[in-house]
C-alpha cells in the first residue's frame, strides 16, 4: 500500500530533479479499498486470542506449593503457601499480569465457649505490569488473574503498588499494539479479483534537462535530425518543454504457486490483509478513456 511513497522515495535519493506525483484520478487509496474492524469485530478476534492462549499465560496459580506446616492437628495452628497469578485482557485495549506468593495461617481460637476459626494472609512476593493503548489502567482492582484476587486478596493489593519502570501507570504513556489491535480488512470480501491500480507520474522540468544542446558540454552538429534537437522540438504547441513519464502499477492478491498445488488439486486462496502475499506489478493495461483522463490530469497538475 506504500508502492507511490517508496516510488517517490527511491527517485528522489537518485536525484531531486525529479517531481514525482500520484494521478489520483486513476488510482485506488487503502482508504477506498480497505475498512476498520468494529468493537464486534475486535471481540471476535480476542475470543480466539484468549482461547488459544496458552493456560500457563491465563493461569498461573497453584496451592500449597510446598507441604503444608501442621503445628497441631484438626486445623488448630498450621501454615500453607499459595501462588496466584495471571494475565487478562483488559476492554481489548490492555493486557494485565499480576503474580503473588503468600503464606497462609490457618489457625482456631475459642472464645466465649465457641470454637471460631482464623487465616491470616501473609505476602511474600508480589508484582504486576500492564501495556495498554489506552495508557491507564482500567483494571486496578477487577479482574480474577487466575484467582490471585480471591487466594491472595492482600498480595494482589501491593502487586498494583509495585510496578516495573515501564509501566505505563508509572508514566502514563500508551504502548502502540497492546491488547487487541484494530485489524482491518478488504470492504469487499466477495471481490475475488482484488486488483488496485496506482499510477505514477515523473517529471523533470526542461531547464534540469541534460541533452546534446541543453546543459551540456556537447556541441551538436549541423547534419543532426530534428529529433536530436530538443529545442526545435519544444517550440511545439502543446509542449512547454517539460518531460513527463508516466507508469501504471497493480497492487494485486497472489499465493505463491508452489503452495497452491497440492498433488493433482489447486488450492486457490482469495486475497485478505490478514495474508501476506500482496505483490506489485508494472501493468499498462489502460484503454483510451483512462489514457486521456490520465493524461489530462497530468497536465492539469503543472
Amino acid at each position: 500500500m506504500n508502492s507511490p511513497q517508496e516510488f517517490g522515495s527511491l527517485a528522489k535519493a537518485n536525484s531531486s530533479d525529479y517531481d514525482i506525483r500520484l494521478i489520483v484520478s486513476a488510482s485506488k487509496f487503502p482508504a477506498q479499498i480497505i475498512k476498520k474492524y468494529t468493537a464486534q469485530e475486535r471481540q471476535r478476534m480476542a475470543d480466539v486470542v484468549i482461547s488459544s492462549a496458552d493456560s500457563f499465560i491465563t493461569n498461573r496459580s497453584k496451592n500449597d506449593i510446598f507441604p503444608k506446616l501442621v503445628l497441631a492437628p484438626g486445623g488448630w495452628n498450621e501454615y500453607r503457601i499459595h501462588k496466584a497469578g495471571g494475565t487478562e485482557l483488559v476492554q481489548l485495549d490492555e493486557w494485565k499480569g499480576v503474580d503473588t506468593l503468600a503464606i497462609h495461617h490457618y489457625y482456631k481460637t475459642i472464645k466465649r465457649f465457641k470454637i471460631r476459626k482464623k487465616h491470616d494472609e501473609i505476602p511474600i512476593g508480589w508484582g504486576s505490569a500492564l501495556g495498554s493503548q489506552l495508557g491507564q489502567d482500567k483494571a486496578s482492582k477487577s479482574g480474577s488473574y487466575g484467582g490471585a484476587s480471591s487466594t491472595n486478596p492482600k498480595s494482589r493489593g501491593y502487586a498494583e503498588r509495585n510496578t516495573p519502570q515501564w509501566d505505563v501507570r508509572n508514566y502514563g504513556g500508551a504502548i502502540t499494539g497492546a491488547g487487541i489491535p484494530k485489524f482491518y480488512e478488504l470492504k469487499d470480501l466477495n471481490n475475488k479479483e482484488n486488483i488496485f491500480p496506482l499510477v505514477v507520474s515523473v517529471r523533470k522540468s526542461r531547464n534540469k534537462l541534460v541533452t546534446t544542446n541543453r546543459n551540456s558540454n556537447l556541441k551538436m552538429g549541423k547534419d543532426f535530425t530534428v529529433l536530436d534537437n530538443y529545442d526545435t522540438l519544444e517550440r511545439g504547441t502543446l509542449s512547454n518543454g517539460d518531460m513527463q513519464a508516466i507508469t501504471q502499477a497493480e497492487v494485486y492478491f497472489q499465493r505463491p504457486w508452489e503452495l497452491e498445488v497440492s498433488g493433482n488439486q489447486i488450492n486457490h486462496e482469495h486475497g485478505s490483509l490478514f495474508s501476506p502475499y500482496w505483490k506489485t506489478r508494472l501493468s499498462d493495461d489502460m484503454n483510451a478513456a483512462k489514457r486521456t483522463l490520465v493524461n489530462t490530469e497530468s497536465a492539469l497538475m503543472n
